[in-house]
């Protein structure tokens, strides 16, 4: 067990700086506030629509709400690790781009402390911030016609421990606390007018900032195999302060340098879900809430609130499990979702569609889960950019007992 145990923290820890600003999508509207916010959960759950807030299951760990670490039947252990790769295809009124991203996208190590309580350690994206565009439609009435290229890097990450208590049978209650970190930089290029060929602006903000959310779960028997599990998660708003480092550079000039800081608000959240399960069936629904609009934002963009609505349906047999196509698992999900900023005055919508499957090893104390999804974000526009997304995803989760002696006859 130590030997297991000791393993498991080593690849946490040595994966721990992969995770850190990866990149998942590359998009344009990257360039705004935080970046794009990365909703939280592994491959199982991206392929349910990240449907999570009610979501309880006995063989997956959910870290959308922390209410549900102790519906794990069977291991007192469970270690996830999940990657994806994504074909991204832009489309602007007049040209189209491609290309294909991807990496380290979560981990997470699941282990029970009693027969009522779990606890949960992550390491997740928070937001993407990696971006490379180009506006050759730039003009100005002092200096004319000029392109400009906006490139961006990093992202924020969140390293959280999670909680759970078992208040009554089928009441669950959930408590996380966590870090969210990271760097971003952004510049600017200019080019294509004489007057300010060669100048370049750049800009670098780090971060850091404890938060906590909390969620409950309640549980109602329906009949046999028959369950309603009701959920309810909540974030309050937290007010973040980070250091900026800006220079404007022009070839043949000095540099100008300056240092300042500044804050806004990681918002207040309001989940709301519940799971149906009906025999071999499940069926989950979510809404949530990201209460951004209380940031200002600057001369391209504003804060909106987020709003997003996801579904997501799982089939599992339970009978003839000796085959093993019966013991595979089934999902399917969709998400909608509001950005949370309002670029160059137009607000833009997302539509994320995504299958998967569950296929257990090691005679079911493990599974490796397959997710595709295609996202539809954006539009197209005067300076604005449609986007298609093609994801697969996979994750490992690793299944085991410990603390128990095996009897041998």
């Amino acid at each position: 067990m130590t030997k297991k145990f000791a393993g498991a923290c080593a690849i946490f820890i040595l994966l721990h700086v992969q995770v850190i600003g990866q990149s998942s999508t590359g998009s344009a509207y990257n360039a705004f506030g935080f970046g794009s916010l990365i909703p939280v959960g592994s491959t199982e759950f991206s392929s349910l629509g990240y449907t999570g807030v009610g979501a309880r299951f006995s063989n997956v760990v959910n870290l959308e709400n922390p209410a549900a670490l102790t519906s794990i039947k069977g291991p007192n252990h469970i270690f996830d690790l999940g990657l994806n790769i994504t074909g991204l295809n832009q489309k602007s009124s007049s040209k189209s781009y491609s290309t294909v991203i991807g990496g380290l996208s979560a981990m997470n190590f699941w282990v029970r402390s009693g027969k009522s309580s779990a606890f949960n350690f992550s390491l997740s994206q928070y937001s993407d911030a990696k971006y490379d565009i180009t506006d050759f439609s730039t003009s100005s009435s002092l200096l004319g016609a000029y392109s400009v290229r906006y490139q961006g890097n990093g992202g924020l990450s969140k390293l959280a421990v999670a909680y759970t208590q078992d208040l009554f049978p089928r009441l669950s209650l959930g408590f996380r606390g966590g870090l969210v970190f990271g760097n971003i930089t952004r510049s600017q290029e200019l080019s294509g007018n004489s007057l300010i060929e060669g100048t370049s602006i750049s800009q670098e903000m780090n971060l850091a900032q404890l938060v906590y959310d909390v969620g409950l779960q309640y549980s109602v028997p329906l009949g046999e195999a028959k369950s309603m599990t009701l959920g309810l998660t909540y974030q309050p708003a937290f007010s973040v302060g980070y250091d900026i480092e800006q220079e404007i550079l022009k070839e043949g000039y000095d540099t100008l340098h300056s240092e300042s800081d500044d804050s806004q608000s990681i918002p207040e959240k309001i989940g709301v879900g519940f799971h149906l399960t009906l025999g071999q069936w499940s069926i989950m629904a979510d809404g949530e809430v990201e209460k951004w609009g209380v940031n200002e934002g600057d001369a391209s963009f504003d804060y909106t609130d987020l709003r997003t609505f996801s579904g997501g349906l799982v089939y599992q047999a339970n009978d003839k499990l000796e085959l093993y196509a019966n013991r595979v698992i089934y999902r399917a999900g969709y998400r909608f979702g509001e950005g949370y900023v309002d670029a160059l005055s137009t607000t833009f919508q997302s539509h994320r569609f995504s299958l998967g499957f569950g296929l257990p090893v090691r005679r079911n104390t493990g599974y490796i889960n397959l997710g595709y999804s295609y996202q539809q974000q954006g539009k197209v526009g005067t300076r604005l950019i449609e986007e298609q997304l093609h994801t697969l995803s996979l994750s490992i989760s690793i299944r085991d007992v410990w603390f128990t002696k095996r009897v041998y006859d």
